[in-house]
C-alpha cells in the first residue's frame, strides 16, 4: 500500500489535501472532503471511499445528551459517501474487482492516479456545493446518503 499512498500524495497534496494514515482530507466550500483508502479483509486489495460532509453539521444520534459537531468525521460518518467505482468506471476501478491474480499495488496506484486528479475531484466539487445538493432528486441523494433522514418521502 505504500506505493498507493505515495502516488496518491503526488496528486492530492498539491490540491490542498493533508494525509493522515490512509486518509487524505481538506476543507473546501465549507465542506470536509475525504478520500479514504480502506484495506479489504477478503483479498490483498483495497477500496477507495470518497466522501463529503458539511462542516458544522451536528450528529443526529449521540450516546450522550451533548450536541456533537465533528469537524472531520471518519468516512463511515460522512453525509455523502461513494466508492470510487460508483463515481468513475475505468479499468483502474474495475481491476481489483475481477477474480484472478491482482496487479501489484504500484500498477493499481498508477491506474487510479488519473481518476483521483479528475473525476474524483469533480465529484467532490459538485457535491460540496449547496446549490447542487438543493437541486438534486431524492433518488439521487438516497444513493449516497449514509445518514438516515428524519423524514423521507419518495412519493
Amino acid at each position: 500500500m505504500k506505493e498507493v499512498y505515495e502516488l496518491a500524495s503526488q496528486v492530492l497534496r498539491p490540491l490542498g489535501y493533508s494525509k493522515k494514515a490512509g486518509r487524505f482530507s481538506r476543507i473546501q466550500n465549507v465542506f470536509y472532503q475525504l478520500i479514504d483508502f480502506q484495506n479489504s479483509v477478503y483479498r490483498h486489495t483495497f477500496y477507495v471511499n470518497v466522501c463529503t460532509h458539511p462542516v458544522g453539521l451536528p450528529d443526529l444520534m449521540t450516546r450522550s445528551e451533548q450536541l456533537v459537531i465533528k469537524d472531520k468525521p471518519p468516512q463511515h460518518e460522512c453525509f455523502f459517501r461513494q466508492r470510487i467505482e460508483q463515481i468513475v468506471q475505468t479499468p483502474a476501478t474495475a481491476t481489483y474487482r475481477i477474480p484472478g491474480p491482482l496487479p501489484d499495488y504500484k500498477t493499481l496506484a498508477l491506474l487510479l492516479q488519473e481518476s483521483l486528479a479528475t473525476d474524483v475531484q469533480q465529484w467532490l466539487l459538485d457535491w460540496s456545493l449547496d446549490s447542487r445538493i438543493a437541486h438534486s432528486s431524492q433518488q439521487e441523494l438516497h444513493k449516497m446518503i449514509t445518514i438516515v433522514p428524519i423524514y423521507w418521502s419518495l412519493g
